[in-house]
């Protein structure tokens, strides 16, 4: 007896999956421009979730299973070789979170240059992979 169709597999999961359209943050007038879906909505929830300090702001607590930020405070200060240690682990955690985020791959950490250090890594999602590198103070 054949198994199901991958089309109607696929059909299956889209209809489970939370939508993902969404405003549009204009991060330099910080407005709702319109509305954003797919990969580009995945982008925005990658840069919100990384601007974030997980459990900073009552509505993003852990109560009832809500785990929104990272937790990226903590690395403020410490020595590289802990920072270095540690970043990929506590950033995946963070993204993973969302079910259209398939995996986090191809993490680079730059040496430090006078206190900052640019990360680099790829976001795969159900639309599509985002690059990603950022700097930041430590």
């Amino acid at each position: 007896m054949p198994g199901p169709l991958l089309t109607e597999v696929i059909a299956d999961l889209e209809e489970e999956l939370t939508p993902t359209r969404t405003y549009k943050l204009n991060f330099e007038t910080k407005r709702i421009t319109e509305s954003i879906d797919g990969v580009e909505a995945s982008r925005q929830y990658v840069y919100k979730v990384l601007s974030t300090e997980r459990a900073s702001f009552a509505i993003y607590g852990t109560d009832e299973g809500i785990n929104y930020g990272v937790e990226l405070q903590r690395f403020i200060g410490r020595p590289f070789s802990f920072i270095s240690s540690d970043i990929e682990r506590t950033v995946s955690e963070a993204l993973l979170q969302d079910e259209r985020i398939l995996a986090i791959k191809d993490f680079v950490i730059g040496e430090p240059i006078n206190d900052t250090l640019e990360v680099s890594f790829t976001v795969s999602t159900l639309y599509g992979d985002i690059k990603i590198s950022e700097e930041a103070t430590i």
